[in-house]
């Protein structure tokens, strides 16, 4: 199944946002959308839900066109932001009333669960929440007509520990039981590690890496060896500290040693990187 299907996206406001990006998204699951600031995230979000139009290239939604389908889409789709404006003067009850007219698959259940978990009271309301007790509103919102395609920007904002491992469990059983596709842009790391299974990293406007979070892990190497000017196309990133020369490598450990030998270094160690050294050395930052 296609969920989401990007091809030669490019938009520009005052200076280049996105640059003929690509993405193809064929299986369900979650996918940590991950990038410093400026770099057209929120404009990929955009993008995909339609509420901001590409200067040039394809998007495709479900197999649908995101203008000329836009009141399907709504219907098998769900969004959250971290700055959604409800409607202050309606209570949370009124709200959820009318969110579940508007949607035949609604699911009562599991509408009473997240209410009861997330200790939520329908007759508060909207404009008396704390922005933590809007955020798990705007979830129960999002989900309880399970769709297939599930945008989230930084949805753990304002939650608490306890509130963020009950978010984990819904989105986990979202993806699993209902077969979806959820994309979840985040600046805390911890999340998307304890609820991504892929990542979708987003550097100089387009997509850097895409794929599972193992099969990145595992085709990169951190490598800590003497100290080199070694030069390649192959070192994403690289620093050097009290006589050691460290870099992430693009390849495995395998290829890693066999990188190694080719160029004479003394090897120290070398072992996967994790989440934060890959991102931070695909960014453009210093391992």
């Amino acid at each position: 199944m296609s969920f989401i299907q990007l091809m030669g996206i490019n938009k520009t406001y005052d200076y280049p946002v996105l640059k003929n990006l690509n993405l193809s998204i064929t299986q369900p699951g979650v996918y940590g959308l991950l990038g410093r600031n400026g770099v057209g995230k929120t404009t990929l979000i955009k993008t995909i839900t339609g509420t901001s139009l590409p200067d040039s290239g394809i998007v495709s939604i479900l197999g649908k066109d995101p203008v000329k389908d836009e009141v399907w889409l709504k219907k098998n789709t769900g969004y959250l932001s971290d700055d959604d404006r409800w409607p202050v003067l309606m209570s949370f009850g009124d709200l959820l009333k009318l969110y579940s007219q508007l949607h035949s698959k609604w699911d009562k259940n599991l509408e009473k669960k997240l209410i009861s978990e997330f200790r939520l009271d329908k007759r508060i309301g909207i404009g008396a929440m704390s922005k933590g007790q809007r955020q798990m509103a705007g979830l129960v919102l999002a989900v309880c007509h399970k769709p297939k395609v599930l945008i989230l920007d930084e949805p753990a904002s304002g939650l608490d520990v306890i509130v963020r491992k009950k978010m984990y469990e819904c989105l986990n059983d979202l993806a699993m039981e209902n077969e979806s596709c959820i994309i979840f842009a985040s600046h805390i790391l911890d999340d998307v590690e304890k609820l991504a299974d892929s990542l979708i990293v987003l550097t100089d406007h387009n997509v850097a890496l895409f794929g599972t979070i193992f099969d990145l892990l595992n085709s990169h190497t951190f490598i800590s060896c003497d100290y080199t000017e070694l030069e390649s196309s192959l070192i994403m990133s690289s620093s050097s500290k009290s006589g050691n020369f460290e870099f992430i490598f693009k390849g495995s450990q395998h290829d890693a040693e066999q990188f190694a030998t080719e160029h004479s270094l003394n090897i120290k160690y070398l072992r996967s990187p994790s989440l934060e050294e890959l991102f931070i050395a695909c960014s453009g930052g210093d391992v």
